[in-house]
């Protein structure tokens, strides 16, 4: 019928949820719609830091590939990939600027078995501010 609601009960029961155990709810459907809100952030939180591990172990494995083949070259190494991959994923929310930088100079000192000099450090930190430019248009 038209101008009255018809509130439904329900009952849900989570198990093993996120720490919840054996949890009993009964409400309306409000509440589901607030539950189940609810469910979803937690699930795209969780994906997100899911992709943020995946990503930076992906990154200190080319990372470290990257300055070993540097260590064994005559010549200069082309990083436009690698720069590239750490735009990508600074972009995207995945990392910060400071966490590529922590990343970077990890990576650094596990294949050279030394710290960057204070002008390599320089340098890194600027070539990825120019990575991590925000375009303003």
């Amino acid at each position: 019928m038209i101008g009255k609601t018809h509130e439904k009960k329900f009952i849900i029961y989570v198990t093993g949820w996120r720490g919840l155990d054996n949890v009993c709810m009964q409400g309306s459907a409000g509440a589901l719609l607030l539950l189940s809100f609810y469910a979803f952030t937690m699930n795209a939180q969780a994906k997100l830091r899911d992709s943020r591990k995946a990503y930076c172990i992906s990154l200190r494995d080319k990372l470290s590939k990257s300055y070993r083949h540097q260590a064994s070259a005559k010549s200069s190494v082309d990083r436009r990939w690698i720069n590239g991959f750490m735009a990508a994923g600074y972009h995207s929310g995945l990392i910060t600027l400071q966490e590529l930088k922590l990343e970077c100079l990890s990576a650094y000192r596990s294949v050279f078995k030394e710290r960057m000099t204070e002008a390599q450090e320089a340098q890194l930190e600027r070539r990825l501010s120019k990575l991590c430019v925000e375009d303003k248009y």
